[in-house]
């Protein structure tokens, strides 16, 4: 109730067209003024666009339709302190003159047409930059770093001293690694788009007056990310949890797919692990197929097929010996770790 009186009494000192109404969404809470004019203005020249193409336009003919990711990111991101767009694609480049032309005729200008040879990206070295988001660790100045996980439930940050030497005081090296931290951290999880439930591993500290600090610090670091953000206190474990707004899919789901070998988990079964996994597996095909086979076809993966040959022949043998049945181990190549295909016939 406290941010909608706010957010009222800002909407009353805005100049709006008596004929039309205003939505503060989710994302204005906590907007300065200035912030919410901005956005008020842009909608206007956007309808006022849309009025003089309805009237120009053939019937029937397209009259607005949402932006592409170019104008998107101008209408969301585009703030007084930025001089200068390059956009090295023609089309793109009067997509985007069009666009400011229409809802930002004064900043018309900032909009360039990048010519040079050299790839944009790599002459702003942002190729590195945006390749170091998918990194699970991030490098701070002082030696420290940060390493971001994220599982199925919730991210976490790990806040690491490392080589940092900023102090010899521990209680000041601590708090010293932390506030550092604390705008790489808001920096990260706007850049990596990182959603849901956040909890931060802070390096500890005694002093509450420093425990206070980081905690302001990481804050106004948040105050100009444009999801809605709870933040609560540092626990006594030096934990702090935060809840952010999904704005759109983390990042690297957007560019990476989970591994086909450890299904996203990050590992895979040892080949010895395989090899006995397999054996107790053909063991028990064999029990409960006995009566009515004579042949069993196992497909391994190759380096599991040609370990279990190598070590463990013997007690191959000794299972034939047993049940009175042949067992043939075949190599697939399409077969992951921790995979095995049996069958009485030879169509494995």
């Amino acid at each position: 109730e406290e941010h909608r009186r706010k957010i009222k009494e800002i909407i009353k000192e805005l100049q709006v067209p008596e004929h039309m109404g205003v939505i503060v969404r989710t994302a204005g809470m906590g907007r300065t003024k200035s912030d919410l004019n901005r956005d008020l203005n842009y909608l206007m020249r956007l309808w006022s666009g849309i009025e003089k193409d309805l009237k120009s336009q053939g019937e029937p003919g397209l009259v607005y339709r949402e932006g592409d990711i170019v104008t998107r990111s101008i209408r969301d991101y585009l703030t007084p302190d930025i001089k200068e767009i390059l956009v090295d694609d023609e089309e793109t480049f009067k997509r985007a003159q069009d666009f400011i032309q229409r809802v930002m005729p004064r900043r018309k200008k900032i909009i360039k047409y990048y010519k040079d040879i050299k790839p944009l990206l790599n002459k702003h070295d942002l190729e590195r930059q945006i390749e170091s988001t998918y990194n699970r660790e991030v490098k701070l100045k002082s030696g420290a770093t940060l390493v971001i996980e994220q599982t199925e439930a919730m991210v976490t940050i790990d806040v690491n001293s490392g080589q940092s030497t900023g102090s010899r005081d521990i209680e000041e090296t601590a708090f010293s690694t932390n506030m550092e931290a604390t705008a790489e951290i808001a920096r990260q999880l706007i850049l990596r788009d990182l959603g849901g439930l956040i909890v931060i591993d802070f390096i500890d500290m005694r002093s509450r007056d420093h425990i206070r600090q980081v905690e302001k610090a990481i804050k106004d670091a948040l105050k100009a990310d444009r999801a809605h953000i709870i933040i609560c206190k540092i626990s006594q474990l030096g934990l702090m949890e935060i809840s952010r707004e999904r704005l759109s899919p983390p990042l690297i789901e957007k560019s990476h797919v989970s591994c086909p070998c450890c299904d996203g988990t990050g590992l895979i079964r040892s080949i010895e692990s395989c090899v006995f996994m397999a054996l107790r597996e053909i063991q028990v095909y064999i029990s409960r197929n006995r009566s009515r086979i004579r042949k069993v076809f196992a497909g391994l993966p190759e380096d599991v097929a040609f370990a279990l040959l190598n070590s463990k022949r013997e007690y191959l043998c000794q299972l034939q010996e047993k049940f009175n049945i042949e067992i043939i181990i075949h190599a697939a190549k399409d077969l992951k770790r921790g995979q095995i295909n049996l069958d009485s016939q030879a169509n494995i």
